[in-house]
């Protein structure tokens, strides 16, 4: 295909949000000490997904004309958190929970409890977290117990970005 356009454009172009910054602004902003707020245009499932789990957590995050309100996480133990089909969502805050002590389960729908956390799962279970799958053909529902322990941590490089992702956020508590 050949485009020639002939005189000068102009005109702004509003780029959709990041879901993948909208993911980590979200946490970060749970995690913190004082409340805050983020500017994120436009919602999707995904990021909802995450809102609504660290609200499970703890948190209260409303979102209301384009701004998230972020009360960080006070923590509820034992809370189920659904995360839909974002996979972002369960391999961030899978360490998360791991490290706040939340007692959590995890729940998801589509391809999500099919795809791998093995390699995370037996690392954090390494560091003092222990991990009871309801089914032995998923990988959700999964609930994790304990606290998570400080030490060196090995992951495989070659199955996801998101393990090392939630571990960053982990070392922050």
């Amino acid at each position: 295909m050949d485009i020639r356009l002939n005189g000068i454009l102009s005109g702004a172009v509003m780029p959709p949000p990041s879901k993948s910054q909208a993911h980590r602004l979200l946490i970060c902003a749970a995690l913190a000490t004082e409340p805050c707020t983020i500017v994120c245009s436009a919602l999707n499932d995904d990021i909802v997904a995450t809102m609504n789990c660290l609200n499970a957590l703890g948190a209260d995050i409303k979102y209301s004309d384009g701004v998230f309100t972020v009360l960080p996480v006070k923590l509820q133990k034992g809370a189920t958190l659904n995360c839909g089909e974002s996979g972002s969502t369960l391999r961030f805050l899978l360490s998360v929970a791991a490290a706040l002590g939340a007692d959590a389960t995890f729940v998801g729908a589509g391809k999500l409890p099919q795809r791998p956390n093995g390699a995370l799962c037996d690392a954090l279970a390494l560091h003092g977290i222990e991990f009871e799958k309801q089914t032995p053909d998923a990988e959700l529902p999964l609930t994790c117990r304990g606290s998570l322990a400080a030490g060196n941590y090995c992951l495989p490089g070659n199955i996801s970005s998101q393990y090392l992702t939630g571990l960053l956020f982990a070392l922050t508590l």
